[in-house]
Formats: C-alpha cells, sequence, structure tokens
C-alpha cells in the first residue's frame, strides 16, 4: 500500500550532481573553497570537483558561455535566474555567515529573512 499522508516518512535525500560553467577555475576555487569552505575534490586544468554541502558541485571553464542576465520579483526581491544554493538550519546558516567573514549587507554578503514568524519563514545570503 503507498501512502501520501502529511504524517508519511520523507524521503532521505540523495547527493545531486550539478555541473555549472565558470570564467576562472582560481575564482571558482577561492568562492567554493575558501569562502564557503567546501573540500576539493578531482581536478584537471578545466574543471574542478567540490564537495558542496552533501553534493558535487562541478566547476567547468566555459570561455565563451556568458547567459544574459534575467531576473524575477519573489516576494520584492529581485532575483537572479539561473541560481542554486543549500538549505540549512538556521544556526547553521548564521555559523557559516560568521565563519566565513560575511556582514550585513556588506560586499560579500547580503542577508535577508523573509516572512519572519510564518512557517514560510527564511533566511537568504546572496553572495
Amino acid at each position: 500500500m503507498i501512502s501520501s499522508t502529511v504524517d508519511a516518512m520523507p524521503r532521505p535525500l540523495t547527493p545531486f550532481h550539478l555541473a555549472i560553467p565558470v570564467h576562472d577555475l582560481a575564482a571558482a576555487r577561492a568562492f567554493y573553497g575558501v569562502l564557503l569552505g567546501c573540500a576539493e575534490g578531482r581536478s584537471a586544468g578545466r574543471w574542478v570537483d567540490f564537495e558542496f554541502f552533501g553534493h558535487q558541485l562541478v566547476c567547468h571553464v566555459a570561455d565563451d558561455m556568458r547567459p544574459a542576465p534575467v531576473h524575477n520579483p519573489v516576494d520584492g526581491h529581485d532575483v537572479p535566474v539561473p541560481h542554486f544554493g543549500v538549505v540549512l538550519q538556521l544556526p547553521d546558516w548564521h555559523a557559516l555567515a560568521k565563519n566565513r567573514g560575511c556582514k550585513e549587507q556588506g560586499s560579500e554578503c547580503t542577508f535577508s529573512i523573509r516572512r519572519l514568524g510564518s512557517r514560510a519563514a527564511w533566511a537568504t545570503c546572496r553572495i
């Protein structure tokens, strides 16, 4: 029997693999490795793997790939498309921001908490 009740146990998350274009491997290493603290895995001259919060992120040099900037309004914020991120518990989110030297509305990170006090509340850090 298959049940679809709200009380059903959630399916365990499995790691995903995401390959993204970058223009500079040194900058990707500085951002993902140093700023976010992601461990570096395998690499070659034009790509590098990172352990991205339990997932595999691969940065590939793509010299000619420059997507046109696209943004959509979400809750009064101009959200870039495409984008991706990691979902953290709020204490982990604060620890990551504190440990990586991010400052509120600083040049490296912009923090916001949306829908505070509701079940739909979430905090973001745009870097």
